[in-house]
């Protein structure tokens, strides 16, 4: 099953669906699908003129491939802002959880928009990065990657930073925000290129803002994402990344807290 073909079922379930064991990230599912699922599990049921401003991600447990319960509830719904509260179960153990802020768009005389600090590596320069048999995880098989700067996983890198440029395989028509969801989180933890050899890490949470209306981006198009951990010690780091379009319009950007063992 191709991840287009799980957001489209996604959009049709209630309070159960099953998470492909094509999208396998080590002993859980990837990330970034556990995150898409609580996104639209709340979206199929919000009001339209809402749309995600804000999302906090918990990975409590392992989630395995198969059967995934489904509990939302909404915490308040004002005049224009709505908190939801999703979790998503396995075997009556709670496997992930998020809050989310949906918001109305207002008129306001004050607005900004972020710029790009410089410009990123083009595309065409940089490298593909293969799918590799056994160290690879699973999942990085539904996405085309093009490394930029910044070092591979377990490459012993004094810079814990990457970017590059990304996009799913085989999707039809323009990305959605539950793809671009995915999308941010299918690179790896800039923490690893520090490590000299393969050591386990595992996020934490992820707390992610969007940036207004997704614009009309095909499937077809790389978006382009960058990455650096400022902070690590104790056995966890912090992340900083950012989402962008090919035009240089910002998507999504947030931190994220992995722990690893090395």
């Amino acid at each position: 099953m191709t991840i287009q073909q799980f957001f489209s079922e996604l959009q049709e379930s209630e309070d159960r669906f099953e998470f492909p064991a094509s999208c396998r990230q080590g002993r859980t599912m990837f990330g970034g699908l556990i995150a898409a699922a609580l996104y639209q599990s709340v979206a199929n049921k919000v009001a339209a003129d809402r749309n995600l401003r804000s999302m906090m991600v918990s990975f409590i447990g392992p989630l395995a491939s198969g059967s995934t319960e489904v509990s939302t509830e909404c915490l308040r719904q004002g005049s224009s802002v709505s908190q939801w509260h999703s979790r998503l179960l396995q075997k009556g153990k709670v496997g992930a959880c998020a809050e989310m802020v949906f918001g109305k768009s207002r008129n306001s005389l004050y607005k900004k928009k972020q710029t790009r600090e410089k410009t990123p590596t083009t595309l065409e320069s940089c490298e593909e990065r293969p799918f590799i048999e056994n160290v690879s995880p699973e999942f990085t098989k539904q996405y085309d990657y093009r490394w930029g700067q910044g070092s591979f996983p377990f490459s012993g890198s004094k810079d814990a930073q990457l970017s590059g440029w990304i996009r799913h395989h085989d999707w039809n028509g323009d990305l959605s925000l539950v793809s671009l969801i995915a999308l941010m989180d299918a690179w790896p933890a800039p923490v690893l290129s520090l490590f000299d050899k393969r050591a386990p890490a595992s996020s934490v949470s992820w707390m992610f803002q969007t940036m207004g209306d997704i614009p009309k981006i095909s499937g077809s198009q790389f978006v382009y994402y960058s990455a650096r951990s400022r902070n690590f010690s104790d056995g966890y780091a912090e992340s900083e990344a950012e989402l962008w379009s090919a035009e240089g319009q910002l998507l999504l950007k947030g931190t994220q807290l992995v722990a690893y063992f090395a």
